[in-house]
């Protein structure tokens, strides 16, 4: 198993805000008169917020094994794609406009990115369904790593590019 991580900066600001929230929040139930059980249900959310979308990101990697490429972002977001489904892997220049877990309502592809240029896409044999992004089928899979080239070279020698091509040949055929 090796690991790969992503860029932590960009889940920053959101930890900052809601940190903030959180001490606002605290502030605010503290110097008014709000009912004590409202307080603790109000500032036990924005803990959980905290750690779910402020720091679970920080916490997990992407992970290559030997049967399959787990894509994680956070606690929120996991993703297993079986290496006998991965088709094709390329680094594009030009990823998804948004950063995150995001996905287009009309097309196949699942993003998983803290950045929107030079991205690793995976083309997939057959759609695969991802429960974590809402259940979106998609053929076509973007993210990204701190150290993509070692990624995506590792990835590349996990599946043979003659059963890639073989089994492409007899897609089209």
């Amino acid at each position: 198993m090796a690991s790969y991580p992503y860029s932590k900066q960009a889940f920053l600001p959101n930890l900052l805000l809601l940190l903030a929230l959180t001490v606002i929040a605290l502030l605010l139930t503290s110097s008014t008169s709000v009912d004590p059980a409202l307080g603790a249900a109000v500032m036990l959310l924005l803990l959980a917020a905290v750690l779910v979308l402020g720091v679970s990101p920080i916490l997990t990697s992407h992970e290559l094994l030997d049967d399959a490429l787990v894509l994680r972002q956070g606690w929120y977001f996991r993703a297993v794609i079986p290496l006998s489904n991965i088709l094709g892997a390329d680094l594009v220049e030009f990823g998804p406009r948004k950063v995150g877990v995001s996905f287009r309502l009309a097309g196949p592809v699942v993003s998983v990115t803290t950045r929107k240029h030079n991205v690793i896409e995976l083309t997939l044999r057959r759609p695969q369904s991802f429960a974590w992004a809402m259940g979106k089928r998609a053929d076509h899979v973007i993210f990204d790593a701190v150290d993509d080239r070692r990624l995506l070279e590792n990835l590349r020698r996990s599946f043979s590019p003659v059963e890639a091509d073989g089994a492409r040949a007899k897609l089209w055929d």
